[in-house]
């Protein structure tokens, strides 16, 4: 998050944080770590506009990028490797 912020101040459009690998299969935890990533950004001056929080494209995953897109977080889903996946990132709205 600190490298993201420092980026932020010299690159145009949007940077990417990772939510942990670990927390894939956990819908309320990546969208805790969502919200405290935002936080964290925010306090360092850089609004959420420019933020993308990516998750990975797991069922859990595509759930909590729905959750977070709904309270205008933006996200992009990672580690697609099936027609499944994407077509369930597509039905839920979230890319």
């Amino acid at each position: 998050m600190a490298m993201g912020s420092e980026i932020s101040a010299v690159v145009p459009g949007r940077v990417s944080t990772e939510v942990a690998a670990r927390l894939s299969f956990d819908t309320q935890a990546s969208i805790a770590k969502a919200h405290e990533l935002i936080e964290l950004y925010d306090a360092r001056g850089v609004s959420r506009d420019r933020v993308l929080i990516k998750l990975a494209s797991t069922w859990e995953g595509i759930r909590a990028a729905e959750v977070l897109e709904r309270e205008g977080i933006q996200c992009n889903l990672t580690l697609l490797f099936s027609d499944a996946q994407a077509q369930a990132c597509f039905d839920a709205g979230v890319f």
